[in-house]
């Protein structure tokens, strides 16, 4: 996400276990397309604006899946989990930015990790 989406995603902190992104994308602006190879923890600390996330798959350039999130469901402050994401594109179509922190798991104590999709698939 940081080499492909480098204006949007801000490395805060990194070791060999998490990376911490900071994540702004502005009204109206379409993110690059990019992806996330770990599972991570989403911390909201503003409310969410309506977007569109396009999942681009199979190598393709044009989004296969569009999900539209429009109902201001995740209020600040709040944590979502999330597998990692494969290829995708986010449009914000509201009025204010997107900000959030995302804390990426590169390596996890235990089993859990180890039944994940990653991505790329190998």
């Amino acid at each position: 996400a940081v080499a492909a989406a480098p204006k949007n995603h801000k490395v805060l902190f990194e070791n060999d276990k998490v990376i911490l992104l900071e994540v702004t994308i502005q009204p109206g602006e379409k993110e690059n397309v990019h992806g996330h190879k770990y599972p991570s923890v989403f911390a909201f600390d503003a409310p969410q604006p309506k977007l569109v996330d396009h999942i681009i798959e199979d190598n393709s350039t044009h989004p296969v899946t569009t999900r539209e999130f429009d109902d201001h469901d995740w209020y600040a402050p709040t944590c979502v989990s999330l597998g990692p994401q494969a290829p995708h594109q986010v449009t914000i179509t509201d009025t204010f930015p997107q900000h959030f922190y995302r804390l990426e798991f590169k390596k996890m104590d235990g089993k859990s990790i180890e039944g994940m999709t990653k991505y790329p698939p190998k």
